[in-house]
C-alpha cells in the first residue's frame, strides 16, 4: 500500500476587499482585468472561516489576511468586519489572527482612523503605503482617474498614518516602484522617505514590465550603493544593524545563503480571495486571467487539489532560470510567479532571464554581500558557520520586518497538514482537465493575447 505525503491547506490570503480603486496608476497590473466589484460581509466572513478551519486541519495556530484591492479602504465596513470577525474566530478556535493592509494612502477618514486604532493591536496590524517617491516622481504615474497627481493628498495624511503607529513604527512601511525615468532618483526618494518623512521601513522595486537596458543596470548599481553607504554609516554610528533590517532588498543579506524552496507561497499556504469568494493562487494572476484558467476553488467548496497541484509541487529548481543557470547565486532575487504568468503565460518561465532585470538582481546580491561583510567588520554580526541562520538576528535588535506585499506569503511549504497528496492517476486527470480548459478558452485566449500585443 502506498503511503501518501501530506500537503498543506492555505491559511493566509489576500482579500480583494474592493476590486475598484480611486487611482489609475499607469503601470498597474490590474488595469487590463479590473472589475468594479466589492466584497460582501458574507464573503469576508466565509473567507476567514475557511482559513481558520484550514489552520486547524493543518495542526497550525495562526491564520492571516492581507487586505488588498483595488483599494481596500474604499470599503471600511468590510475592513472592520474582517478585523472583528477574525479576532472572534481566533478566540473561539484558540488561534492567532493577524492582518495587514496594502493601501495607496489617499484615504484616511475619521471612520477609517477609528477602525484602525480600535483593531491595530488586536490583529497585530501592519500597513504598506504605496508611494513612489518625491512629488515629481510620484505624480508622474500614481494619478487619480482624472489624471491629477495624488502626492499632495497623501502627504497631508502622512502625519496621521505615523501617529497611528507611533508606538511601533516597524508596523508601517513605504513601498515604491521605479522605472527608467525615475530610477536615477532612487537614492533621493529613499532619503526623502527616511529623513523628510522619517519613516524607517522602506522598499523599492524596479517594475518587471519596464524595458530595462544595460545603462539602467549601471544606474541601479550606483543608486543602490548610495543607499547602502547611508545604511552602513548609520549602522556604524548607532552600533546596530537596524537600518539594514529597515530597507529591502538590502535586508536580505541577513538571510541564509541559499534559495528558498520557492519564490513565494502562492497556491501553497497563500491564496487570493476575490470579491465574489473565488480562490486564485495570487492577486496578480487573478487580474490577468479573465478566462479563469488558474481559478483553484472558492471559499464555500474549498480548493480543487487537481488545479493547484502545480503550485504545490514545483520548487526553485523547476523555474526556467534555475534550469538554464543552476550555479546562479543571486539567492534573494525577486522572481514573481504572477509576473511570469502575466508576461510569459507560465508561472515557471521567469521574465527577462539573463537580461537587464536579471542583472539588477545580481547587483542586489553584490551589494548585499558588501553590506554583510562591512557589518561583520564592525562586529555587529557573527559569521561562524556553526551558528544557525537566525543567529544573525542577535545583538538585541528587532528582526521582524513588516510583511511586504510578497513576503507575507512565505517561501517554503509549511509543516504538512491533513490533506493527502495526489496520485499519478489524479495528476494525469488534472493535466487532461487543464488541457480541456485551455481548448475551451483558446479562441478567447488568443483574442485576449492579441489585444495585449497590439495595445
Amino acid at each position: 500500500m502506498t503511503v501518501r505525503n501530506k500537503v498543506p491547506l492555505p491559511t493566509a490570503a489576500s482579500f480583494l476587499v474592493s476590486e475598484d480603486c480611486n487611482l489609475a496608476c499607469t503601470y498597474c497590473f490590474e488595469l487590463d482585468g479590473r472589475n468594479r466589484l466589492h466584497m460582501s460581509k458574507e464573503v469576508a466572513r466565509r473567507g476567514l472561516e475557511y482559513l481558520s478551519e484550514n489552520a486547524l486541519k493543518n495542526g497550525e495556530w495562526h491564520f492571516s489576511a492581507m487586505l488588498f484591492g483595488g483599494e481596500p479602504l474604499l470599503k471600511p465596513d468590510i475592513v472592520e468586519e474582517i478585523f472583528s470577525y477574525g479576532v472572534e474566530l481566533a478566540k473561539r478556535r484558540n488561534l492567532r489572527f493577524s492582518a495587514s493592509i496594502v493601501t495607496n494612502a489617499t484615504l484616511l477618514t475619521p471612520k477609517i482612523k477609528t477602525i484602525l486604532n480600535k483593531y491595530k493591536n488586536a490583529v497585530d496590524l501592519s500597513v504598506q503605503l504605496s508611494i513612489d517617491g518625491i512629488k515629481e516622481v510620484h505624480d508622474r504615474y500614481r494619478v487619480t482617474r482624472d489624471g491629477r497627481g495624488s502626492f499632495d493628498i497623501i502627504e497631508k495624511n502622512i502625519p496621521e498614518w505615523k501617529a497611528l503607529f507611533a508606538d511601533n513604527t516597524d508596523r508601517l512601511n513605504v513601498h515604491g516602484c521605479c522605472n527608467k525615468d525615475t530610477l536615477p532618483r532612487l537614492y533621493e526618494n529613499y532619503i526623502f522617505f527616511r529623513e523628510e518623512w522619517d519613516i524607517p521601513r522602506i522598499w523599492f522595486m524596479p517594475i518587471h514590465s519596464e524595458e530595462w537596458d544595460d545603462e539602467d543596470v549601471k544606474v541601479y548599481e550606483e543608486q543602490l550603493n548610495k543607499i547602502a553607504d547611508y545604511i552602513l554609516e548609520r549602522s556604524k554610528k548607532e552600533g546596530n544593524y537596524q537600518e539594514v533590517i529597515n530597507y529591502a532588498p538590502i535586508d536580505r543579506c541577513l538571510r541564509p545563503d541559499r534559495f528558498a524552496g520557492s519564490p513565494c507561497g502562492a497556491g501553497k499556504n497563500f491564496v487570493t480571495i476575490t470579491a465574489t469568494g473565488e480562490l486564485y493562487p495570487c492577486h496578480q494572476i487573478y487580474f490577468n486571467d479573465p478566462e479563469k484558467i488558474t481559478k483553484v476553488g472558492d471559499v464555500w467548496e474549498g480548493i480543487d487539489e487537481l488545479k493547484r497541484k502545480l503550485f504545490l509541487e514545483y520548487d526553485n529548481s523547476d523555474l526556467s532560470c534555475a534550469k538554464l543557470n543552476p550555479d546562479c547565486d543571486a539567492y534573494h532575487c525577486y522572481r514573481c510567479l504572477g509576473e511570469n504568468w502575466q508576461q510569459n503565460g507560465s508561472i515557471l518561465s521567469v521574465v527577462d532571464y539573463g537580461g537587464p532585470r536579471c542583472e539588477m538582481s545580481k547587483i542586489e546580491r553584490k551589494i548585499q554581500l558588501r553590506v554583510k561583510g562591512e557589518l561583520e567588520k564592525m562586529g555587529l554580526l557573527d559569521s561562524r558557520k556553526d551558528k544557525p541562520a537566525y543567529y544573525y538576528y542577535a545583538k538585541g535588535n528587532n528582526p521582524n520586518n513588516p510583511d511586504c506585499l510578497c513576503d507575507v506569503r512565505g517561501g517554503n511549504i509549511p509543516i504538512p497538514g491533513t490533506v493527502e497528496a495526489l496520485s499519478d492517476e489524479e495528476t494525469i486527470a488534472m493535466a487532461l482537465k487543464l488541457i480541456i480548459d485551455k481548448l475551451d478558452t483558446l479562441e478567447k485566449g488568443q483574442e485576449f493575447l492579441l489585444k495585449k500585443v497590439l495595445r
